[in-house]
């Protein structure tokens, strides 16, 4: 990172929060109440099968489509409306809180619905004392989940700084966990890669320009050397 950057898009799960512990507590959190109010218990694999919907994978554990309902009124509940807070990862606060001291353009992008991530981000962005960033998932029709590179797009415009074709790959970023959806959309894009791996995870490169950073302290510690 050569020159200060003008815009960084951060991925939500598993770059600025543990998206899997979250939801697996979320998850107990859920089935504990159902056993507790209505005696019964999840049975079978707690990992969603894929393309599965909320109340598809609720129904197949609990055995009932009435239960199911429940569960997913229960999982807004914990969730979008801050029932259960998210675990930030290290340095994720201290990112968040650098860029808007800097004055850096920065967004959330992260392949979750669009109305349920702005909520969930607001809610606990504001439990911690941070601004709400601008914020975009997926939107049907319109926004397709990374590595689709709609979303990128379109956080730039919303940041009116959809016209990046003077600037050099260096003052766009994107930061996330994942080659596949992340590091794809960036490339698909046409802005520069950057990786956290989550929580210590190998991340396998695919192309050698991408960045690999330790944690989000090397993240922010890069950026700020990159401003002086």
């Amino acid at each position: 990172m050569k020159e200060k950057p003008a815009v960084i898009i951060l991925d939500w799960d598993n770059t600025l929060i543990d998206g899997t512990a979250y939801f697996a507590r979320v998850d107990a959190a859920v089935f504990e109440r159902i056993r507790r109010e209505d005696g019964v218990d999840a049975v079978g694999d707690h990992q969603s099968l894929p393309g599965e919907s909320d109340v598809a994978f609720f129904a197949r554990l609990l055995g009932s489509q009435a239960l199911a309902a429940k569960a997913v009124v229960l999982f807004e509940e914990y969730t979008r409306k801050g029932g259960i807070p998210v675990e930030f990862l290290p340095g994720a606060t201290e990112l968040l809180s650098f860029l808007d001291q800097q004055g850096i353009a920065h967004a959330i992008h992260s392949n979750s619905e669009d109305a349920y991530l702005r909520d969930l981000v607001r809610v606990n962005c504001e439990r911690v004392g941070l601004r709400v960033p601008l914020t975009l998932g997926i939107l049907p029709g319109r926004i397709a989940s990374k590595p689709d590179p709609a979303g990128i797009r379109e956080v730039l415009r919303l940041l009116s700084n959809d016209d990046v074709s003077h600037m050099p790959d260096e003052r766009v970023w994107i930061i996330g966990d994942s080659p596949g959806s992340d590091g794809m959309a960036g490339h698909n894009a046409g802005i520069s890669v950057g990786l956290v791996p989550y929580r210590g995870e190998e991340i396998d490169m695919t192309h050698e320009e991408w960045r690999i950073f330790a944690n989000l302290h090397d993240v922010k510690e890069t950026i700020a050397a990159a401003c002086r």
